[in-house]
């Protein structure tokens, strides 16, 4: 690597360095609670998929401070314990809410 390479290189990561040290970027009780929220959403949402008898059900996942919420549509309503017990399965997840319904008549009869 040429000489002047290697000085933007450290005078970059020195700039990057004292960036991350400001106040500004600092983590906040707010950004650490939402970080956790978006954590846990991923994790039930990434159990839901891995699941053989979730994976092919679209679902919406919020979570709140360890309160998950699942909304969405299924034909199988038996379906939603099997949905209910993957996610109480998940790391940081101490309540789950579901709003699930069925299919519109028209789907389900064509």
């Amino acid at each position: 690597m040429p000489e002047w390479c290697e000085i933007h290189a450290e005078a970059g990561a020195a700039l990057i360095a004292d960036m991350v040290r400001r106040p500004e970027f600092q983590p906040t009780s707010e950004s650490l609670k939402a970080f956790a929220d978006l954590t846990t959403t991923a994790r039930v949402q990434a159990a839901l998929i891995t699941s053989s008898k979730t994976r092919n059900v679209v679902l919406n996942v919020k979570s709140d401070g360890g309160r998950v919420s699942i909304s969405g549509i299924l034909a199988d309503p038996d379906l939603e314990k099997e949905i209910v017990k993957i996610a109480k399965g998940v790391p940081g997840v101490a309540e789950v809410e579901t709003d699930i319904e069925p299919p519109p008549i028209e789907y389900m009869h064509p």
